[in-house]
Parts: structure tokens; C-alpha cells; sequence
């Protein structure tokens, strides 16, 4: 990957680590997103598992109101309105002057007294980060070219390119599809450290006789009705299905509450005693899936995962390529309006999570959906899980501590 080639990573490191080590440099991360669980995720495993070999200080800014608490990471309002007229990079918007707007607001002042900034979502906010010259650790979680205008994502690309090469920023994607995206567009590829879900505070704890249809939202309503039309035929099926948006409270008598994507009165442990959740992708990675399985609920999703590549990470839109560059591999993006290229979607599909996390249970159709259910020990799939995110939290602190080592030795230079 990118991180393996750069100096820190080699020589200069490791005559610096003693040093570090020893004194227990304090660190200051200023930070600010528009989506807290990437930076969240990155925030509970430091200040969880490397407090005690890194004081870190983290002042968290994320815009995201209804996920921030979560981690403790809420953007005050006086920052919130300092940098929400700068997510949206717009069309004929010349990049220095948002520069200049970002570095007259208080948030570019406390990001000068800090040691290292981070950015994560948008993407772009790296390269503006970047005018505070300060290392930069970049953990992405979408897309890197969302909100930039395309007249800008040449020289966007480019300026990504040079950020992420740098030996004193360290560049993280936390999934392996975004990584092989970003390779794809850049021909550069991240370190994927993928979420692990520990803020849900939560575990499996079965205490109902439910399994929950586990998506947010509206989309997906002909799945609920061939779903419960089945179980109307088999009355002595031992399960009921329950539908995601019948948790909101109220929804019942608040036809809006059945939209909500992002909700705040759920509690992780009324999600985590359901006996299962079927999950219907989405996109090629959730944070709702690493929630789940982070819990250890068994989780139940359709094999033919082709199907389900639309989303966020895939949008047609933002299918550019450095000028010069091609890459070996066919696109990354897909077009929901235009015939599915088969071959193209099953090649991507390998790089999902809903592909690569071992113990997902998957399911061809309804029918064998029920029977599935019915014959699956759900106590070992769960014991399972939790015994693949305990070896993957193993490995994803010891990345973080690497990381750590990097930043430090970068204040030294």
C-alpha cells in the first residue's frame, strides 16, 4: 500500500521509536467531518486500547448532529456554522478561495494549535485541511471525489495524489471496495482498516422471538410484502418477521417517522435481541452491517450480492480517472439506469464487506430464507462473529499504533 513505501515506514521510524516511546509525547488530532463513524471509529479504538502508550487529546468536529454523540465528537454551533457553507465545493468555485474562507473562521486557528488534523468525510476537505500544514491523518469512509464539481477533479485528483504520498500524512480507507476504488482513480492504494463498531456498546442477547428485517428507510417494501406474504402461508413458522422502521417510535401514527434514515431513539441493545437480521444491501459497505456484526447478531443476506451494488461508494457520477492513468481493472461505478454489465458486478462484488466477513449466512430466495432460519444454530454463527471482530480488533490496534508511531515521529521532523 501506499503507508508500506513512505520513509517513516522504513528507516527514519525506527531510529525515532525509542525517543517516542520514552517520552510519551502528548498529541493534539483536531478534527471535523460531515459523518461521524469513520473519525468515531478512529477516535473510540486510540482513546479505548493506546491511551496508555499515546496521550492523545481529541478535539472532535463533526457536523453530523444525529451520529456525533455516538463518540463524542459534536461540532460546537459556533464551528457547525463555520463549516457547513464549506461541504459543498461548488461549480465555478475556485478551490484557493475556499482556502481563504476556511483559514479567516475560528475552526482554522484551533487547527493550528493542534499536532496533527484529520479528515475524513468529504474526502476533499483533506486538501484543504492541508492549508494549515500540519501531518494530516486522513481516514476516507466515501468516495473521494463526493461534492467535488467536475471541472475541479483533475486538479483535485492530483492534489489528492501528492497529500497521499507525502511522508508526513497517513492516508486510511475503512473498507477494502473504497480502497480499490481510490487505486482505480489515483492508481494509489490505501491501507483498508475497515470499522469495527465497538461505540455500540451492545452484544447478542436473543430475548425475542422476532427476526428483524434490518434496513432504514422505505426502499426495499416489496421484500417486506413477499417476506410476510410467505409467512401468512406457513402460519407454524417458529419466527416473525419485524420491519426496521416499526422500531421508531410513534411511526405508527407518524407516517414520516417511517422515513427516517438516521435515527436517534433506538437503543444498540433493543437491535441486538433480535434472534437475526436480514439484511438487503444498499451500497458495498454499511455502518448499520458493522453494528451487527460488531454485536454479533447473525445476519442473513441475499447470495447474489451483484444485485445489490448500488449505493454511495458505486455512483456513475464520480467515475473519474486521473488524466494519464488506467487502471487494469474494469469500473468501480455502475449506472442503475443502464443494463448491468454481469461480469463487470461480479468482479467489484468480491471486495464488499457483505463478501469478505466470513460467517454471513446467505440466502437465495424467501423460501430458502425460511428454511434457513429454522435450521441455523444462532448461538455458534454469533460466538462465531465475535471471535473473527476479537482477532480483527487485535490487528486493527496494532495498525493504530503504527499509525500513532507515525504521527509522532512526523512532530519530530
Amino acid at each position: 500500500t501506499t503507508e508500506v513505501g513512505k520513509p517513516f515506514a522504513q528507516q527514519y521510524l525506527f531510529s525515532l521509536l525509542d525517543s517516542v516511546a520514552s517520552e510519551k509525547l502528548p498529541l493534539t488530532i483536531w478534527q471535523a467531518c460531515i459523518h461521524s463513524s469513520t473519525a468515531g471509529e478512529a477516535k473510540t479504538v486510540i482513546k479505548e486500547f493506546l491511551m496508555h502508550e499515546f496521550p492523545v487529546v481529541f478535539h472532535g468536529n463533526s457536523l453530523a448532529t444525529q451520529l456525533c454523540g455516538n463518540y463524542g465528537i459534536c461540532a460546537s454551533a459556533e464551528v457547525s456554522e463555520e463549516l457547513e457553507p464549506l461541504v459543498m465545493w461548488g461549480d465555478g468555485v475556485p478551490f484557493d478561495s475556499l482556502v481563504l474562507q476556511f483559514q479567516t473562521t475560528t475552526s482554522f486557528k484551533e487547527a493550528l494549535s493542534s499536532d496533527v488534523i484529520m479528515c475524513s468525510i468529504p474526502a476533499w476537505w483533506c486538501s484543504l485541511f492541508a492549508s494549515a500544514s500540519k501531518p494530516l491523518l486522513a481516514f476516507v469512509g466515501l468516495p473521494i471525489l463526493q461534492y467535488v464539481p467536475e471541472n475541479e477533479r483533475q486538479s483535485f485528483l492530483l492534489n489528492f495524489i501528492a497529500l497521499v504520498q507525502d511522508p508526513r500524512h497517513v492516508f486510511l480507507a475503512n473498507n477494502v471496495y473504497l480502497a480499490e476504488e481510490i487505486a482505480w482513480q489515483t492508481g494509489l492504494r490505501l491501507p483498508a482498516v475497515r470499522i469495527l463498531g465497538f461505540h455500540t456498546r451492545a452484544t447478542y442477547m436473543p430475548s425475542r422471538s422476532q427476526v428483524l428485517v434490518a434496513r432504514p428507510g422505505t426502499s426495499g417494501a416489496l421484500a417486506e410484502c413477499v417476506m410476510n406474504r410467505f409467512l401468512d402461508l406457513a402460519p407454524q413458522f417458529p419466527f416473525t418477521f419485524t420491519q426496521f422502521q416499526d422500531l421508531f417510535s410513534n411511526s405508527a401514527e407518524d407516517p414520516a417517522k417511517a422515513r427516517e434514515i438516521y435515527n436517534v431513539t433506538l437503543k444498540f441493545d433493543v437491535l441486538a435481541s433480535f434472534q437475526a437480521a436480514v439484511m438487503l444491501p444498499y451500497d458495498t459497505s454499511l455502518m448499520l452491517l458493522w453494528e451487527f456484526y460488531a454485536m454479533g447478531v447473525p445476519l442473513f443476506v441475499p447470495r447474489q450480492l451483484w444485485r445489490w451494488l448500488f449505493g454511495q461508494h458505486t455512483r456513475q457520477d464520480l467515475a473519474t480517472q486521473v488524466t494519464g492513468y488506467m487502471f487494469d481493472t474494469p469500473s468501480p461505478f455502475f449506472n442503475p439506469y443502464e443494463p448491468l454489465d454481469l461480469a463487470r458486478a461480479r468482479f467489484w462484488t468480491r471486495y464488499t464487506d457483505w463478501a469478505l466477513l466470513p460467517h454471513i449466512q446467505y440466502f437465495r430466495s424467501v423460501a430458502d430464507l425460511l428454511e434457513k432460519l429454522v435450521g441455523c444454530d444462532f448461538s455458534q454463527v454469533s460466538a462465531s462473529m465475535k471471535e473473527f471482530t476479537s482477532l480483527s480488533l487485535v490487528r486493527n490496534v496494532e495498525v493504530w499504533r503504527r499509525v500513532m508511531q507515525r504521527l509522532q515521529a512526523a512532530l519530530l521532523l
